[in-house]
């Protein structure tokens, strides 16, 4: 079964993923990638950082242990202050990177990422 994207006119095979996607992917008439970065944009994340380059990461102001084996945790459990274009930052040790945002796509989302500094 193949669905043409309605944004981006990709034929996309819907029956490779799971029912739920697949579901949803006929229902909106997109492909798999297009509906991952318009589910993003329509349940933004409060913790979601753009830079400039509309690259999309994910970050909470916390430090979370890093278990040997255990949890994961983003970037390996590195620490990185996030400093966000409003003026605020913060720590975190659990930064995620989700890829960056096709430019199709770009008009949905607005940078709000001034910097990320590891230390």
């Amino acid at each position: 079964m193949c669905n043409k994207c309605s944004i981006c006119g990709v034929e996309n095979d819907a029956d490779r993923y799971n029912d739920e996607v697949k579901n949803k992917q006929l229902e909106r008439k997109l492909c798999f990638n297009c509906l991952f970065w318009v589910e993003k944009a329509e349940n933004q994340s409060p913790h979601a950082l753009i830079d400039d380059s509309f690259r999309h990461m994910h970050a909470k102001e916390e430090i979370v242990p890093v278990p040997i084996g255990g949890l994961m945790v983003g970037c390996g459990g590195r620490r990185f202050k996030v400093v966000k274009k409003d003026g605020t930052s913060f720590v975190s040790n659990n930064l995620w990177h989700q890829g960056t945002i096709p430019e199709i796509h770009r008009h949905r989302f607005s940078p709000n990422l001034e910097r990320i500094e590891e230390f």
